[in-house]
């Protein structure tokens, strides 16, 4: 301890004490490959994975208030998804069958729809290591990085940049549970609206039958403002699924032809209303 104080006077060795005390400095952070295989690990699996949700849309109403929908998906891991939303002025349905999709409105087929809203749906369906790690990569998250940050209380490593730094994109993974908490994208090419930053927060994680956790809460935000809030109303494990409901090829006849030019006809002005609020539908929710 003489030795101790000689070589070193009493405010740095208080100093070099503290630092080596410190959780954080001491804090091992782990590789980027590794943590992918946590987190995929982390999330468990299943077969099917049934999920009603109830979602509010910001920017529908003119009063600022939130709209609200209802939708009802259906994951069959690894690769294959369903959505189906219903309102009471259009009807749009999504289907994902591994690198193919094609999203439906009203019976017409939408081809290019701007799915950047949707994409939390991406992390939530990679359920191994490579799906998981396939979805990154496509997202422009250099797996090759990772740091220690914080999330509020919550310690969390970020994937792909070095906190507190958010002009990457990123993916925050809560320590204790290998559960993703915050995923932050850069769109490739900025879309019409001007939107450059889209992230989705993933909160609320339960585990339900089997072991599979999924987040009651996803908020979804585009140029840090919130967009879109999704709540779960209930989940279904394990159910079987028609085959038919992920079959792309029944969406060929709705397929307008290049050609094909609809005869517009006169309208009333209470269908002029209604058609107006499916464009508004179609143009924020497609």
């Amino acid at each position: 301890m003489r030795l101790f104080s000689r070589r070193f006077p009493p405010l740095a060795a208080a100093a070099l004490l503290l630092f080596c005390a410190s959780p954080r400095a001491m804090a091992y952070v782990l590789p980027g490959p590794y943590l992918v295989g946590m987190t995929a690990r982390g999330m468990g699996s299943a077969r099917t994975l049934l999920v009603e949700q109830r979602q509010v849309l910001f920017g529908l109403a003119e009063s600022g208030q939130g709209h609200e929908i209802t939708e009802i998906l259906r994951y069959r891991f690894p690769l294959d998804l369903r959505s189906d939303v219903s309102t009471a002025v259009a009807r749009r349905t999504f289907i994902q069958r591994g690198s193919r999709q094609v999203t439906v409105i009203d019976g017409r087929v939408v081809p290019g729809a701007d799915h950047r809203l949707d994409r939390y749906r991406d992390l939530l369906l990679a359920r191994s290591r490579t799906e998981l790690r396939n979805r990154l990569v496509a997202a422009d998250i250099d797996i090759g990085v990772s740091s220690l940050g914080h999330d509020g209380p919550v310690v969390v490593y970020v994937l792909g940049a070095a906190f507190p730094d958010t002009t990457l994109p990123q993916l925050w993974i809560e320590q204790e549970r290998f559960l993703p908490v915050r995923w932050i994208l850069y769109p490739s090419t900025p879309s019409a609206q001007g939107v450059q930053q889209v992230e989705f927060r993933f909160q609320k994680w339960e585990q339900l039958a089997g072991g599979l956790w999924y987040p009651m809460r996803v908020e979804c935000y585009e140029n840090q403002i919130l967009v879109r809030e999704i709540t779960v109303v209930r989940t279904r494990v394990d159910e079987p699924f028609d085959k038919g409901l992920f079959d792309l090829q029944q969406f060929k006849a709705a397929t307008p032809a290049p050609t094909e030019k609809p005869v517009a006809a006169p309208q009333s002005p209470d269908m002029e209303e209604v058609q107006k609020t499916i464009e508004d539908f179609k143009k924020i929710y497609q």
